[in-house]
């Protein structure tokens, strides 16, 4: 083009061995100040100065054929201005030049995408000083052969230039670039943004085809999900394959025979927590008032399709009676005398029986030993619980009827009582072009944010919780989905506004009279606020000032840095800290919402009948002879080992054999003897009929397995819980007779192992896939490693403050910690990438410029982040709030990593 001067230098792409940098310099003669011309070589093109009208009249015509035809062709990887891969990259110089003239006027203002001009001396003088030496004349006949190729006149054109001649300064540097896969994608997004600007309906009009066709699939989605078990709890559990086993090995009859502890899964029960206003609630009026309540509830009913279901057919029974709900108040029911001031806990003896009072009552005072246990005091709470059949199907639906018309009486009891890049484009511009550019610029940084986060997601499969995995698909697959309405659809939105704006801005110079002058409302709808069509380039503003000349120098300085390095130590330090407190597992009362009945059931329970926890089961899983006092006496070496657990009370252990034996020495017979032994089994099985469901005999009389039981206590946190359940797992596998322990609560149990060893492999599998990603799509290694660094940073620091802000490590919090690791990469990516790529001498100016900017989007987009999810701080469900909280933290460490910590820590290296 005439005016301008082509310059051959070496390509971007250039072996990474070289590691050269290469600054152009270009001084005008003819101006009255001395202004050098410093240019980088990532900039490609830089726009021409305005011809005088004289000229632009004569140039007209061959302009707007040259214009017309570069609309009807897409730029190809021919075209030298966008091309990567070459041996050499050319550079277009816009020096306002034509023929042997040059323009006296001052240059404009650069915009904020522009090299801003230098006016010392000092730059001029080291470009002649580093063109001492060289073949001044051979490059300058070079550059003449090629300017004169491109605009197709001979060579006295550009020898009529006054210019100096140009010499290139090569400075060479360990820049390392690996932009293989990230320039031909940023070509390849070139490209279709050009077909999206042509052809915008179709890119619009296909998606929402596509919407409505794979919105039919909603029907197909299940309505509902009412097993937690199957949504919260790891899927390869080893507490379900011990119930697999008791299942297989130990009957149950909740119609004649029913026992909580001897359950191997769960079932369905109505409880009932009744608190004394006063010291205690061993009083004779207040168990007048409960017993009230017990009838009353015994005696609801329920109708469903026209059947009527009273308690006494969905009670789970003994014998022929339903199980009591308290047994020390059925002992009262059926004793009014009985004196409440001499009891004993955790048993009582009433009449010869042995009475249970373990999670009957809560919240005890104990005084002297009596007998089996210790003399009560008092006791805050008593526990109603009325046990349902579920064995069968027609059992839990029937049972499930009652327990909705038991939840309706209770509540009314209850009732009764109490676009950043797209502005930088010229709007003059043609629609395809601005689309063509716009891609180029953003379609690769919105590739790279969109596939880590779809990556982060789906590192979530591996996960043992279902309720985990379902979430980390459809959020995965709804951020594909998203990205690819991005380049299509919101695409097609863009260049249809553009051309909106290109028919508003002919009206706007098509007025010739001031009948014809364009209202003001027509101008607002065809610019934004405060607009003139005569500004081409977008302003700088306010806050990428405040970063480049206040924000950027303070924090660069000496002083600020030594303090930046304290506060992160300190950082460190608490967020380590924090990560050693955290409590681990979900707590089920977090599912339901905070006005639920649910909750002060929990806290209650939590408060006054925490003490005990579930009651075990150690089974002998494999034949064993029990006659054989060899094998009795190791099995009561593991016995003892139970007992003397610091989760287990020793006084409340429960085994068939103790019993046998006992029964045995008082009928005088010999243990030691197998037909003796086994015989006598049908004898003892009944006098003692509890213990028919803990034998399992062979119709070959054989015992393939028995089981006895162990109490727990103190194990009210998730830590104790997972504790316990490691140490009897540990136990069981020492012994030297192959034993299991189980209960159905170890099901849930089990997440509080679980829940750390898929968090840490989910971080780390999706930290390494980070890691690749900005390895291969960001042209710079130092960038992915800071990248890296950063997230590793980030997460330590959310998953240690949010021990602070009582946020348990479960699977709701996993899934925010996955999503922590996305916006973690997002904010250190790009202050990273912007570092690296500065073209600035100083590691400090090179920080200056990497705040310059992106300072200001990583802040828009925390600020933005944190106020959208303000909202969800004051839910009433705990989700909800952990969501808050958990993003609130990631906003505010992400943006403090990427522009304070981050921003220092690259000028150290």
């Amino acid at each position: 083009m005439p005016g301008s001067l082509l310059l051959v230098v070496p390509s971007l792409c250039v072996p990474s061995g070289w590691g050269t940098k290469v600054i152009i310099t270009l001084k005008k003669t003819r101006w009255n100040t001395k202004r050098v011309h410093r240019l980088s070589l990532y900039l490609e093109k830089k726009g021409e100065k305005e011809i005088s009208d004289d000229e632009a009249e004569g140039k007209k015509g061959e302009k707007e054929e040259e214009d017309k035809d570069d609309e009807e062709k897409p730029k190809t990887e021919d075209d030298p201005q966008i091309h990567c891969n070459c041996i050499y990259h050319i550079i277009k110089l816009g020096l306002g030049v034509v023929k042997d003239e040059v323009t006296a006027e001052e240059p404009r203002a650069a915009s904020p995408d522009e090299v801003p001009l230098l006016d010392n001396d000092e730059d001029a003088s080291h470009t002649e000083e580093g063109q001492e030496g060289q073949p001044r004349e051979r490059e300058l006949s070079v550059i003449q052969e090629l300017e004169s190729k491109q605009s197709g006149k001979p060579d006295s054109v550009a020898q009529e230039s006054e210019l100096e001649p140009v010499v290139p300064e090569v400075v060479t540097g360990n820049r390392c670039k690996t932009d293989c896969l990230e320039a031909p994608l940023s070509r390849a997004f070139q490209r279709l943004g050009w077909v999206v600007g042509s052809y915008p309906w179709v890119f619009l009009l296909v998606p929402m085809v596509l919407t409505a066709v794979l919105g039919t699939g909603f029907i197909f989605l299940p309505h509902e999900e009412e097993d937690l078990e199957e949504q919260y709890t790891p899927i390869a559990s080893p507490a379900k394959a011990e119930r697999r086993f008791v299942q297989e090995h130990f009957l149950a009859n909740d119609s004649y025979s029913f026992s909580a502890s001897r359950r191997s899964s769960e079932y369905n029960f109505a409880s009932i927590l009744v608190i004394s206003r006063f010291d205690t609630v061993l009083e004779q009026d207040i168990f007048r008032e409960i017993s009230k309540l017990d009838r009353a509830v015994q005696t609801l009913y329920a109708v469903h399709n026209g059947t009527k279901i009273v308690f006494s057919q969905v009670c789970a029974k003994y014998m022929t009676a339903c199980v009591p709900p308290n047994p020390l108040l059925r002992a009262w029911q059926l004793d009014k005398t009985l004196y409440l001031r001499n009891l004993t806990f955790p048993i009582y003896s009433h009449k010869g029986q042995l009475v249970h009072l373990v999670g009957s009552l809560g919240g005890t005072s104990l005084g002297e030993m009596v007998g089996m246990g210790k003399l009560i005091l008092q006791a805050k709470a008593m526990r109603l619980v009325y046990f349902l059949k579920s064995e069968q199907q027609v059992d839990k639906e029937q049972s499930k009827q009652w327990l909705i018309q038991f939840l309706d009486h209770i509540n009314r009891l209850m009732a009764s009582l109490a676009l950043e890049k797209i502005k930088k484009t010229r709007v003059v511009d043609n629609i395809r072009e601005r689309m063509s550019d716009v891609y180029s610029k953003v379609a690769v940084s919105i590739t790279i944010t969109t596939l880590t986060n779809i990556l982060a997601f789906y590192t979530g499969i591996m996960s043992s919780f279902r309720s985990i995995q379902y979430f980390c698909i459809y959020t995965g697959t709804t951020l594909l989905f998203c990205y690819v309405y991005n380049i299509t659809c919101f695409g097609a939105f863009m260049a249809l506004d553009g051309k909106r704006e290109v028919i508003c801005l002919r009206w706007l110079k098509k007025t010739e009279t001031p009948e014809q002058q364009s209202s003001s409302l027509k101008k607002f709808c065809c610019f934004p606020f405060g607009f003139e069509p005569e500004e081409h380039e977008a302003h700088i503003h306010p806050m990428n000032v405040f970063f480049r000349d206040y924000f950027g120098p303070f924090l660069t300085s000496t002083e600020s840095k030594f303090f930046v390095v304290l506060i992160y130590i300190l950082y460190i330090i608490l967020s380590i800290y924090g990560c050693l407190q955290v409590q681990e597992g979900l707590d089920l009362r977090n599912l339901a919402s905070d006005d639920s009945y649910i909750r002060p059931y929990f806290n209650v329970e939590e408060d006054y009948f925490s003490h005990y926890g579930p009651r075990v089961m150690v089974i002998v899983t494999k034949s064993v002879d029990y006659w054989d006092e060899n094998v009795r006496q190791k099995l009561g070496k593991c016995m003892n080992d139970f007992k003397n657990n610091d989760y287990i009370d020793k006084n409340l252990t429960e085994f068939w054999l103790q019993a046998y034996l006992q029964y045995m020495k008082n009928n005088n017979q010999d243990p030691n003897d197998k037909n003796t032994f086994m015989n006598s089994i049908s004898g003892f099985l009944t006098q003692f009929p509890i213990f028919t469901y803990d034998i399992n005999i062979s119709s070959s009389n054989e015992i393939i397995s028995s089981r006895g039981f162990i109490q727990t206590i103190d194990i009210s946190s998730s830590i104790s819980k997972r504790l316990m359940l490691l140490q009897l797992r540990g136990i069981a596998e020492k012994c030297e007779i192959p034993l299991m322990v189980y209960n159905h609560a170890f099901i849930y149990f089990d997440q509080y192992s679980a829940i750390l060893e898929n968090t840490i492999r989910n971080v780390i599998v999706a930290s390494a896939a980070m890691f690749l990603v900005s390895l291969f799509l960001i042209p710079h290694p130092m960038c992915s490693l800071w990248v890296t660094f950063a997230i590793a940073s980030v997460i330590v620091g959310v998953t240690g403050f949010m021990a602070f802000w009582n946020v348990n490590l479960d699977s709701i919090s996993m899934i925010n910690l996955i999503i922590c690791i996305g916006f973690s990469f997002d904010f250190s990516a790009h202050i990273s990438y912007a570092f690296v790529s500065s073209s600035q001498p100083s590691l400090n100016q090179k920080s200056i410029e990497a705040l310059y900017m992106l300072g200001y989007p990583v802040l828009q987009s925390a600020v933005s982040t944190v106020i959208g999810v303000s909202v969800l701080s004051v839910a009433k469900a705990y989700i909800f709030r952990t969501f808050f909280k958990i993003m609130f933290l990631v906003m505010v460490f992400g943006a403090i990593h990427g522009l304070i910590f981050i921003p220092v820590f690259l000028t150290f290296f």
